[in-house]
């Protein structure tokens, strides 16, 4: 208790001393705080010093590290400073703790010092990240549009740049969702086979497209765009209706045109589309009105199959826009991987398809057996999160809730359970909504990282939005998942059983029992080691880490706190 108490004392001087500059807070009774931006300041973009986003390489004796950490208790990305090996962790000041021995009994010592323990194993590696984002949805737009100039800039920094959340994935629709303030399509003139009156809407050229080249501005030209239809136009359908329905077969080439068409008017305009999906939620048509009351329409594998293998796979691929990375599903994770297996019966339609985008909201039926599954039958196609939202249900009757740490702590909880089941990158529904969680025309409101105050010019920053900043403020493209086995020792320890724990490679058995922290690992392109750790318990918990290559350490995460611990590989 004396050890763990000296570990604390010395972390939280670091924070006091070489943190991040900490955000104006502000709390609404949920649990925690939202940090608050405005025109003028925003503590979200005061970030890592111009060196980059570790300390460094060793200096020939020990190998520094940085943890940044975001807790319940109002910290955000503080950062304590640390080293490898000679075991301590020093502040500002270079105070040091317990054992500053440099040998292998020191190392010893340190890795048995935690309470859970991790082997970071750069050698054997997994899946290639993508990135993370989200949703530029009309309602995001609109939203962002709505503030001032100067606050606006503030806000795509906190979203875009790289002394923000860098986010590289945006998600666009292709005409309305249950995101926008009224329904519409491309082409809501009816029997409009050879789309003559197709035409991008007003939310696109006004609102859409500009957020999307100005996050490509502040990004550094480092954002990738993907597209979702949430319906074709009424006409089209079974029930000539926006919500519910399935395409008539007679319209299937329609459709296909319709989206390269879409293509071709994005990048008329200077947008380039990375990847399209084969459609929003194809299962919600199914669920009409009884729960989805917003723009739908309803696929089955065999008639997407039909549709993908006959008309738009082939259509796409002799287009101008056959690099498109094609994705399928872009639904819940529980159709995996049955829906794919019976897609890919036709294998022209495999080859089709690049990689299966896969939303959060029913995640707890499927605690990622579909995940990995599908990756054992279909290992060459990628898998991608492409949607995740808070109070999502009709049960949830308080949509929003400003600073709820449980919605953080669920988006943390899932983000690392999809990446160490070989996800390559995760999203979130629309990046920006109002305090009521819109504007939506079907009244589906929900609750995201981001939420802006238009009345008062604010901007607010969620614990959501900072569940997502551990991963992707320090996990940039090309980044790759490494090897971390975990092993967390018993809570209580019976006389005469040692206390020796259990191993847990991955986090594949999930948070056990006996333990609250979970954990994954990457290494950069910049040759940086990041090991994300959640410790979602209501008291501290030690964490020792060790990896051959640099040694070991012992660092202590807060209660019902994000950390980020970053170092950088030896050069030699």
């Amino acid at each position: 208790m004396v050890l763990v108490a000296a570990f604390v004392a010395v972390l939280t001087t670091a924070v006091l001393d070489t943190a991040w500059a900490g955000c104006v807070t502000r709390s609404y009774g949920h649990g925690s705080v939202v940090c608050v931006c405005n025109a003028t300041q925003c503590g979200a973009l005061e970030g890592p010093p111009a060196g980059g986003r570790s300390p460094g390489p060793a200096d020939g004796s020990s190998t520094p590290f940085w943890l940044y950490t975001s807790s319940k208790a109002g910290m955000r990305l503080h950062r304590a400073d640390g080293n490898f090996t000679n075991a301590y962790a020093r502040g500002a000041t270079g105070a040091a703790v317990a054992g500053a021995g440099k040998d292998k009994d020191s190392e010893r010592t340190v890795w048995a010092r935690g309470a859970v323990r991790m082997a970071v194993d750069t050698v054997t590696k997994y899946q290639t990240v993508e990135g993370f984002g989200g949703a530029i949805t009309d309602s995001t737009a609109i939203n962002i549009h709505k503030l001032s100039p100067a606050t606006r800039e503030v806000l795509m920094r906190a979203l875009f740049h790289e002394t923000g959340n860098a986010y590289t994935l945006l998600r666009v629709p292709m005409g309305g969702t249950d995101d926008s303030v009224r329904k519409y399509t491309y082409d809501d003139t009816p029997d409009d086979a050879t789309l003559a009156n197709f035409k991008l809407a007003e939310e696109d050229v006004l609102y859409k497209i500009p957020v999307l080249l100005n996050a490509s501005r502040v990004s550094g030209g480092k954002t990738r765009v993907m597209a979702s239809a949430w319906t074709a136009p009424p006409w089209m359908k079974t029930n000539n209706q926006f919500v519910g329905g399935v395409l008539r077969p007679d319209m299937y080439q329609a459709w296909a045109d319709y989206h390269v068409r879409f293509l071709a008017e994005y990048a008329a305009r200077g947008v380039a589309v990375w990847a399209v999906t084969t459609g929003n939620e194809p299962i919600n048509a199914f669920f009409t009105p009884l729960l989805i009351r917003f723009n739908s329409m309803g696929w089955t594998p065999m008639t997407q199959r039909r549709w993908l293998g006959r008309h738009f796979g082939p259509t796409l691929r002799r287009s101008a826009f056959n690099a498109t990375k094609l994705l399928a599903l872009d639904d819940q994770r529980m159709l995996l991987p049955w829906w794919l297996d019976m897609m890919f019966r036709d294998p022209k339609v495999k080859d089709y398809v690049d990689g299966v985008a896969v939303h959060w909201y029913w995640d707890l039926m499927d605690p990622r057996i579909g995940l990995e599954a599908t990756h054992q039958h279909f290992p060459d196609k990628f898998l991608i999160s492409t949607e995740a939202s808070s109070a999502d249900k009709p049960w949830d009757l308080v949509k929003v809730q400003l600073g709820s740490w449980t919605r953080g702590q669920k988006y943390m909880t899932d983000i690392l359970k999809d990446m160490n089941s070989w996800v390559t990158g995760w999203m979130e529904w629309s990046l920006v909504l109002d305090t009521r969680g819109g504007p939506s025309w079907s009244s589906n409101f929900v609750d995201v990282g981001v939420m802006v105050d238009a009345a008062r010019d604010e901007v607010l920053l969620q614990p959501t939005y900072y569940a997502m900043a551990h991963f992707s403020r320090f996990v940039p493209r090309g980044s790759v998942r490494v090897r971390l086995q975990v092993e967390r020792q018993d809570a209580i320890v019976a006389p005469g059983q040692g206390g020796q724990g259990t191993a847990d490679e991955q986090g594949l058995s999930g948070i056990a029992a006996r333990s609250d922290v979970d954990a994954v690992a990457f290494l950069t392109p910049q040759n940086d080691v990041v090991v994300v750790m959640h410790n979602a318990g209501d008291s501290d918990t030690s964490v020792s880490v060790r990896d051959p290559r640099v040694g070991a350490t012992s660092v202590v995460l807060p209660a019902r706190s994000f950390n980020t611990l970053v170092y950088s590989m030896p050069t030699d």
